[in-house]
Parts: structure tokens; sequence; C-alpha cells
């Protein structure tokens, strides 16, 4: 791929982090920059073999010049590590591996950890159903995976924890993300997508102790 090229392809994947007008390529440590108009570096883009967007470092900034997100790819699939922050301060590591990856969320006042879980690589996703809650008005509806990227399910059990440390609350999810309706007069209005608990959920207060315990079944609590 002529550099040229290469240049437009960059420009157009960039612009979901912000406006940006200038480009320079070092072919030295073949790595591509991208500038804000404040002159602050926008994105970078490093390649790690010999073939070019076979396997990248990509790094895009803020406008203040704190990182927004860091990743590796091959074939422009994530693998290794993807890194978020939130105003300069880590809010998310996903860690891949050849069958899943493990995901870690932060509170972003303090760097301790809130959630971890994990997910696997499903290579021929159930369609899933759509599922009702008739006592809340709720109808769910599984997302559909994208069939140019690893298929992404969650599966284990995940943890949240509260600011000191101590484990808050653990379960199961339904393996894939539903977009959430409310129901009302036979028309729906769209509340979000997000993952439906299953299973038995523990819940814990700040010093460890267990407070109740939940039960679900197809998004439903039943106890």
């Amino acid at each position: 791929m002529n550099h040229v090229l290469f240049f437009l392809l960059l420009l157009i994947s960039a612009t979901t982090f912000g406006q940006e007008k200038i480009l320079h390529y070092d072919s030295l440590t073949r790595t591509a920059k991208s500038f804000f108009d404040n002159g602050q570096v926008h994105s970078e883009i490093i390649q790690l073999g010999k073939v070019q967007d076979k396997h990248r470092h990509v790094i895009y900034y803020l406008e203040n010049g704190q990182k927004a997100q860091e990743f590796f790819d091959k074939d422009h699939v994530r693998c290794d590590t993807l890194k978020t922050w939130f105003q300069g301060r880590l809010s998310m590591i996903r860690v891949y591996s050849d069958t899943g990856c493990t995901e870690i969320f932060y509170y972003e006042e303090t760097g301790k950890i809130l959630e971890t879980g994990h997910y696997k690589i499903d290579n021929a996703p159930s369609m899933g159903i759509i599922l009702y809650d008739s006592t809340l008005f709720l109808k769910h509806i599984p997302e559909k995976c994208d069939t140019n990227e690893p298929c992404y399910m969650r599966t284990e059990i995940w943890k949240t924890y509260h600011e000191n440390g101590i484990l808050e609350s653990e379960g199961q999810y339904l393996p894939m993300p539903y977009e959430t309706t409310t129901i009302a007069l036979n028309v729906d209005h769209a509340t979000g997508v997000g993952y439906l608990k299953d299973g038995v959920w523990k819940y814990y207060d700040e010093k460890g102790r267990k407070t109740k315990e939940e039960f679900y079944k197809d998004s439903k609590r039943i106890k």
C-alpha cells in the first residue's frame, strides 16, 4: 500500500476521536501521526510488522494531550491489550487471548478495581431469542455479532467491588448483550444495550458480609 493511500485510510479511521488536519509519517520508525488543530497529537499508528497494517500499535489522544485509548491489532482485529482512559485516569483494560479475553473496570477516582469478568470467543454464536418481562413492561432483543470480528460472549462469574476493595457482588450473565426497550401502548422505547443477569447473584456489604441473594431466569428476577 502506498503512503498516500495509507494516510487517507488513517484520516478516515481517526475521525471518530476528533478533528485533525495534519498528518506525518516517519519511515524510520514506521509511525503515522495525526494532529489536532491546536498542534497536539491526535493519533499514533505504529507498524509492528513488515506488512502494512498486518500488526499495529494504535494510540488515540485527547486535545489536552492525555491518552484516550491504546490497543494492538492484527489484521484490524484487537489483540494483546486494550486500554481506555477517562479524563486522564485509567478506566478499563481488556486482555486478549486465543480463546477470549478478560475485562477489568476501574474506579476513576481511586484507580481501584470496580468490576472484573471474562469473555469467550464463540465461532458459531446462537442468534438468541427475544425475552419479555411482563411485570416491568420490558422487551430484550439480542444483539447480533459483527461477522467481521470474533464474537465475544460473557462467561464464568463476574464480580464487582466496593471502593475499599471488598467484594460487592458476584454472579453470571446471559452470554450475549441485549437491547432493552420499554413497552407501552404497543410502542417500544429503547433504554439501552447491556447484559442481563442469570442464575444466582450474591451481594456483600463493605465489610464482606453477605447481605442477600437474588435468582434470575431469562432476565427476570424470580426470587
